[in-house]
């Protein structure tokens, strides 16, 4: 069988291939790491070579969800299954939290620190560099979170709404294009910008924007290896207002129905654990959270799925 899936999904798939995962459960799947932009169009053509997508935005899944024959506009497809889900953090330099805070940019919430986007594009309008954060660290750079590519990654086209909605109305797309356009990066998917950072300095990128779940599997990792960048050095923020990318399976044909079928058996969630995901159901995660000694993050608080009407505004905005 094979799926049309979110740049955000691809180390599962990697892993569970790799592991032989889908060999020992019976299936073989192949899989097209696909914007959100085309995951849509995939999913409404009636040709397509695809036997299920799966889309990381719930609004997106939604959408796609109307286009099939056995959905209603009022109610989930009945064959849609949310695979697993994480949020989107913040990654920072350490060093930098405390000055951060100080200035009210990062917020201590629940245990954890949190990054405030309403601040956040406050100081970005009023040209606030890091160094006027931070002295000792000097940076010219006006403050910001590094991004991927918005048209190829589902997560930064998430956080562009997050920066839309703290924006206000029509001051949204100025934030937009402040926070978001121009910054120079050529990453199409939080994990490609989440291993920059982990090998750039910090005068190239003092803060980054990733998922838990790229966190955790390099926590992992490092927990089984000598190798690799510790992550002492780096602070996870939450995001305020938050975010989280729900990984939902959609069956285009009955090939597709049963890989749906298979999702929450137990091996795929312990995949998905491993590579930071949080499961269905959560206990898979939080016994591999445990074993790892990671203390998980806050999960936002639920909202509405935003329409993906709105995400559209923001892919011609941004252009």
């Amino acid at each position: 069988m094979k799926g049309a899936i979110s740049p955000e999904s691809e180390e599962f798939f990697k892993y569970a291939t790799e592991s032989d995962v889908f060999t020992v459960l019976g299936i073989s799947v192949d899989y097209d790491v696909v914007s959100p932009q085309d995951m849509m169009e995939i999913a409404s053509s009636p040709s397509s070579d695809y036997d299920f997508v799966m889309p990381a935005l719930d609004g997106a899944a939604r959408a796609v969800e109307a286009e099939d024959k056995s959905t209603t506009m009022t109610d989930a497809d009945s064959g849609s299954v949310v695979a697993f889900s994480t949020p989107l953090i913040a990654l920072v330099y350490t060093d930098l939290v405390d000055d951060m805070q100080a200035k009210g940019l990062v917020a201590d919430s629940g245990g954890n620190k949190s990054l405030d986007l309403a601040k956040l594009n406050e100081m970005s309008k009023d040209g606030t560099r890091w160094r006027d954060i931070s002295p000792d660290f000097g940076s010219p750079r006006v403050v910001d979170v590094a991004v991927p590519s918005v048209r190829e990654s589902s997560a930064a086209l998430q956080y562009a709404s997050l920066i839309r909605a703290v924006g206000k109305d029509a001051g949204g797309d100025d934030a937009m294009q402040r926070l978001l356009v121009g910054q120079g990066h050529g990453e199409t998917s939080t994990q490609g910008i989440f291993d920059a950072f982990l090998r750039l300095g910090q005068g190239e990128m003092p803060m980054v924007l990733a998922t838990e779940a790229e966190l955790v599997a390099e926590l992992f990792q490092q927990s089984i290896s000598e190798s690799g960048t510790k992550l002492e050095e780096y602070t996870p923020l939450t995001l305020d207002p938050g975010a989280l990318l729900t990984f939902t399976v959609i069956p285009q044909t009955e090939e597709g129905e049963t890989f749906a079928a298979a999702v929450h058996e137990a091996s795929l969630q312990g995949a998905a654990a491993v590579q930071g995901y949080r499961t269905e159901p959560s206990s898979v995660f939080e016994n591999f959270a445990t074993e790892i000694d990671y203390a998980p993050l806050d999960l936002p608080t639920q909202q509405r799925p935003t329409p993906w009407r709105d995400y559209e505004a923001i892919l011609q905005e941004l252009g």
